[in-house]
């Protein structure tokens, strides 16, 4: 990582811990929690994907041990195989933009 990329890091991670809920809009978090809730939705919808399937079988040898549970999956696996795993499940069912996977407007 290069000294600009730790400065923007820093900076992003101090603007985080400084803000608090009441400064960010109200409109902005109910935004955030039901892009939240869609992408949970997402990815359980398509964590029986092929792509997951595939994605999966690959990796499984090579995880690092039981750390995290799969969204969506009875398997367990390190924290970066999870994630490796659990983001074409996500993507397999995102839709095209402002429409969601599931109903979350109804937060």
């Amino acid at each position: 990582m290069s000294d600009a990329d730790s400065q923007v890091t820093a900076l992003l991670a101090r603007f985080v811990l400084e803000t608090s809920i009441e400064a960010i809009p109200e409109n902005v978090r109910r935004e955030g929690i039901r892009s939240l809730v869609n992408i949970i939705g997402c990815a359980l919808g398509g964590s029986r994907h092929d792509a997951v399937n595939k994605a999966w079988a690959a990796l499984q040898p090579f995880s690092g041990g039981e750390q995290v549970t799969l969204i969506g999956r009875s398997q367990r696996a390190d924290a970066l195989t999870a994630a490796f795993v659990n983001a074409p499940s996500i993507r397999s069912t995102i839709p095209m933009p402002r429409q969601s996977c599931i109903q979350a407007d109804r937060l």
